[in-house]
């Protein structure tokens, strides 16, 4: 396979950007090969997060059973998509967790003067610029946050393989966890639900909406 050039490369960006949009509707005989989404868990898996904590973890929904009860509480996830994905955020990343020094040691590889200096850097982070040192709740929305970073990853790299997705916040958030909980698929004291999203073909015979943006003139502000 002949190299992209760089025009060429950037072209592909811009087309990928320009054409995708939010499936509506699944064919419910599409599939996802499974080497297509074991790149897709190795994009989420690769993410970038604040510090490198990788404050997440992705349940992939195979047991129709708990698909059909997961799509009763969530309105906007759609059927017959193939691959359902549900992204859970950790609770109580704090500088002094166990989740933290885990991360930092055995993760990061950091010891001695990097570990204390890299705990010491978090813990000035969480407690001077976001003022949520001994908050469990901003602690949350901190990582709730970088799930989008992930998600923007996933539907990105959905589209340059040709795969439609849907990212879903439509969904009972409380219900949601006290399934997975019940299920024992989550630890409610270590995480949270915070997206779904699924992957698939699109029904042909629906229809495909056209992309609508606001001009470029109206988003981006150069500061010169």
């Amino acid at each position: 396979m002949a190299e992209l050039t760089h025009e060429e490369l950037r072209d592909l960006v811009f087309q990928t950007y320009a054409t995708r949009y939010t499936c509506k509707r699944y064919d419910p005989n599409g599939r996802v090969s499974d080497e297509d989404f074991a790149t897709l868990l190795e994009v989420a898996r690769r993410s970038p997060s604040s510090f490198g904590l990788e404050p997440w973890k992705f349940l992939v929904i195979e047991d129709e059973t708990v698909k059909s009860e997961l799509l009763d509480l969530a309105w906007g996830a759609k059927k017959n998509a193939d691959r359902t994905m549900v992204i859970l955020s950790r609770k109580g990343a704090s500088a002094d967790s166990e989740f933290v020094e885990r991360t930092l040691r055995d993760v990061q590889g950091a010891e001695g003067e990097a570990f204390d200096q890299r705990r010491s850097f978090l813990a000035a982070f969480q407690r001077n610029d976001l003022s949520m040192e001994g908050d469990e709740g901003k602690l949350l929305e901190w990582t709730s946050r970088q799930a989008y970073i992930v998600l923007g990853n996933l539907l990105t790299s959905a589209a340059l393989l040709g795969i439609d997705s849907t990212p879903v916040e439509g969904f009972d958030v409380a219900a949601l966890a006290d399934l997975l909980a019940r299920r024992g698929l989550m630890d409610p004291s270590e995480y949270a639900p915070t997206l779904i999203v699924q992957f698939g073909r699109h029904d042909a015979s629906h229809f495909e909406p056209q992309q609508r943006r606001r001009p470029l003139d109206e988003v981006v502000r150069f500061v010169r």
